[in-house]
């Protein structure tokens, strides 16, 4: 019985958890400006992967030591430096859709330039998926060849960002990615809920069956 009344417990914390992160603001800073943010002194630089090319190309950051991502839908993607500053470049002089990520891990903070924003196509959506919901926002951005976009995230509210999306855009590198606040991630809580419900299922199952026994004997 004990037990039963516990596993209840942890089943009802789950669900009120399920409840909070349905009602919790999903709450991120973008801030978009033409000239560089201040660095500050958490802010991580991207170091991007020699040689690499695909719809994937990888990079890390230090303290602590993580692995980032940088993912196209059909772009191929590859390491190529902008005026000796690593960056994310496409093959064919375009990216127009990117996804950054921390496998298995999530983050706070992002800094990074979207270089290069073809004239014929300044319109730019950016998607913050955050651990408890997610945020978008359509910009339009100063175009021209040596053009500069600068975008800081941050979150508030204990938020974290488990990744950043670009799509409906045109440009020609994405450089200086900066990142601060990895962490590994954990689970949802709607996963947590799921389990917990599943304790209790578990936890009125073999009561019902210690029942049946006693009735039966």
């Amino acid at each position: 019985m004990r037990q039963l009344r516990l596993l209840m417990t942890f089943a009802l914390t789950g669900v009120m958890m399920l409840m909070m992160s349905g009602i919790s603001a999903a709450d991120v800073i973008i801030n978009h400006s033409t000239t560089a943010p201040t660095f500050g002194p958490d802010e991580r630089a991207v170091t991007l992967l020699n040689g690499d090319t695909g719809t994937t190309v990888h990079g890390s950051i230090d303290n602590p030591s993580t692995g980032v991502l940088f993912s196209s839908v059909g772009d191929i993607l590859f390491n190529g430096a902008i005026n000796g500053v690593s960056a994310v470049r496409a093959q064919d002089g375009s990216i127009n859709n990117l996804i950054i990520s921390l496998p298995g891990s999530t983050f706070t903070d992002a800094i990074f330039d979207v270089y290069g924003v073809y004239a014929d196509h300044p319109a730019f959506t950016i998607t913050v998926n955050l651990n408890d919901g997610t945020m978008t926002q359509s910009l339009t951005l100063v175009s021209g060849q040596t053009s500069r976009n600068w975008f800081s995230l941050q979150t508030t509210n204990n938020e974290t960002i488990s990744s950043i999306e670009f799509s409906g855009a045109k440009f020609y590198g994405l450089e200086s990615t900066n990142i601060s606040g990895a962490q590994s991630a954990v689970p949802e809580p709607s996963t947590i809920a799921l389990v917990f419900s599943g304790l209790l299922g578990a936890g009125v199952k073999v009561r019902r069956i210690r029942k049946t026994k006693k009735e039966t004997v």
